[in-house]
């Protein structure tokens, strides 16, 4: 028998003779090797799980800022118009408000701002397409 199937003389000693008992001792091993290997899955689902909770959280919060910047941006536009309509400047009398003085600050500011929204919110697009990977169909598994 250890010369159709190259088993070491040690392990023939403890396989029984019989078929019968062998296929049931191989049933034995294949069971714990398969308990075994799903207990190990269970365990990195459970990790996975909890780093999709994080990314979920994450996600969640990146959402919250942008909309608080997108807000901010809106009423600091809304807020600039204001002051635009509301200050005329007379520079062929030699007068300037400080509208004009600030005005390219409150443009950098503003687009600054904007810029720094739309790059917030492209950030939480690629950790949501990110997310989709995690949670898609494929799935990398140790052999």
């Amino acid at each position: 028998m250890s010369q159709d199937f190259n088993l070491p003389d040690e392990l023939l000693a403890v396989i029984p003779t019989d078929p019968y008992d062998q296929l049931d001792l191989a049933r034995k091993i294949t069971s714990m090797a398969l308990a075994s290997r799903v207990s190990k899955l269970e365990a990195e689902t459970g990790l996975l799980k909890q780093k999709v909770y994080e990314q979920d959280r994450l996600i969640f919060e990146l959402e919250e800022k942008a909309a608080n910047m997108q807000h901010a941006a809106q009423e600091a536009d809304s807020r600039l118009k204001l002051v635009l309509d509301e200050n005329v400047c007379f520079p062929s009398i030699g007068y300037t408000c400080l509208c004009c003085f600030g005005l390219s600050f409150l443009f950098g500011v503003f687009f600054g701002l904007t810029d720094f929204v739309y790059g917030l919110v492209r950030l939480v697009d690629e950790i949501g397409a990110g997310e989709r990977f995690i949670g898609g169909d494929r799935e990398e598994v140790d052999p």
